[in-house]
This record gives structure tokens, sequence and C-alpha cells, in this order.
């Protein structure tokens, strides 16, 4: 995905800001419990992370 396309993405999500981050040797990627794609550095470890996700509706009253 380009970074064009990606804040196409974002924009579609409502998101008033978004970050690109590195995306380098340990890229890491599941949509709805599958694998996108795996790193091709599998020796390092991956330490952080982001989930992007729905909003958590609100009850009603």
């Amino acid at each position: 995905m380009s970074l064009p396309e990606l804040a196409q993405v974002f924009e579609g999500l409502g998101c008033a800001a978004a970050y690109n981050l590195d995306g380098g040797h340990t890229v890491f990627m599941t949509l709805e419990n599958r694998y996108v794609n795996h790193s091709y550095k599998p020796s390092k470890t991956i330490s952080d992370c982001i989930c992007i996700c729905e909003p958590k509706k609100e009850a009603s009253a």
C-alpha cells in the first residue's frame, strides 16, 4: 500500500490525524485473525503495536 492509499484509508475511517511509522524489518500485520504479512527478519522481536478497531458503541439509556 502506498502512503497516499494509506492516507485515503485513514480519511475513510474518519481519522483526524495519522502517523507513518517505520516499516522496516519487523513489520507484521494481522486482519480479522489472519496473518497479512510476516517480518522478513523473524529473529527480531516486535515490542510495540498499533491496533485499529471500530469505536465501542455506547449502550442505549
